[in-house]
């Protein structure tokens, strides 16, 4: 869903020539972010909040033509789906931690107060 968002944004930014400086600093910005992430690092999680921006004005963009009521139901089925996913990916994460807690209180461990360790 979100790649069919995404190209059809690219086809509005690419149709009407009202949007061309807005195109042209668009692909730009999101070129330059990604020949700048793949030179620094591979850590591409902790780099996903500067195209995350980039990528929703570029999906945003489908809403400039006669597809609008669709990009918009499209869009309210990713946040539902996109919100369901992350609630199950944080219930996974806190069992996973309250195992490490668990395991680590069975071996003698002493959970303190991060400022008790100065």
């Amino acid at each position: 869903m979100l790649v069919l968002l995404l190209a059809i944004g690219a086809w509005q930014l690419a149709r009407n020539p009202a949007t061309h400086a807005f195109r042209t600093l668009l692909c730009a910005t999101i070129a330059g972010q990604l020949l700048l992430h793949l030179l620094i690092g591979r850590e591409t999680f902790l780099y996903s909040m500067h195209f995350a921006p980039l990528l929703i004005a570029a999906a945003a963009c489908g809403t400039l033509g006669r597809q609008r009521a669709l990009v918009l139901a499209m869009t309210a089925g990713l946040i539902v789906s996109a919100g369901v996913n992350n609630w199950q990916q944080f219930a996974r994460s806190t069992a996973i931690v309250g195992a490490i807690a668990r395991d680590a209180a069975e071996q003698g461990a002493v959970f303190q107060p991060a400022d008790a360790c100065r």
